[in-house]
């Protein structure tokens, strides 16, 4: 039986993906690269539910979502950087770390638990693209920030992927002492999710969203 507070995150994930959707003729390349995240994220937890109702262990796929994941932010982050050399950079994070995947696959992990490692690096890179984001934002903008659906994205990533750090890094300790402790821990997933959801979705109500502060397409 899923726990209702994951439905509850998976139905407020649900709900921005539409309203992305909807609105995706109207917005620009980044809000797009975040529509296909949603529209990724919501198949992939259709996918994950599927598995796990049928008692199918269902970890060894965050492996794959995971690099699409960083790929498709980082790609959004990376829109923002004014200077060549570190948009470039940011782009070619995406492959290596990809690498680091397959690394962590092939050498130090099990694909029947969680992937600490990659995911702890993944949350470690969004955190550092989302506050720079940020920094430079307020630097470059004298229009009011919560116009801006950058400000929102940058936001509501800083929330996720900082706030689920530490549960990403021990999860699997927390699985070696019991399954209870786990899901006792996951409701903070659960909770942060929906309020960086919320978030993303304001970026999609905004009204400027063909032109955002700060960067170019």
């Amino acid at each position: 039986m899923i726990p209702l507070h994951s439905q509850v995150a998976f139905i407020v994930d649900l709900a921005v993906c539409v309203i992305a959707l909807a609105r995706y003729r109207h917005s620009n390349t980044e809000l797009r690269i975040l529509s296909a995240y949603f529209f990724i994220s919501a198949l992939s937890s259709v996918f994950e539910y599927y598995l796990a109702q049928r008692s199918i262990n269902n970890l060894w796929f965050s492996r794959i979502f995971t690099p699409v994941q960083y790929a498709l932010f980082a790609w959004m982050f990376s829109i923002w950087q004014m200077n060549k050399g570190e948009k470039l950079v940011v782009q070619a994070s995406t492959v290596a770390f990809a690498l680091i995947c397959l690394g962590g696959v092939l050498f130090f992990e099990n694909l029947r638990t969680f992937n600490n490692y990659a995911r702890t690096i993944e949350g470690l890179l969004l955190v550092c693209l989302a506050g720079r984001s940020l920094y430079e934002l307020d630097k470059e903008s004298n229009a009011s920030l919560a116009r801006q659906p950058r400000f929102w994205i940058s936001t509501a990533t800083l929330v996720y992927f900082a706030g689920l750090l530490v549960l990403y890094a021990l999860s699997n300790f927390l699985l070696s002492r019991s399954v209870e402790t786990l899901r006792a821990a996951w409701v903070s997933h659960s909770i942060i999710s929906i309020a960086a959801s919320v978030l993303y979705g304001v970026a999609f109500l905004c009204r400027s969203t063909r032109q955002i502060s700060g960067g170019r397409s």
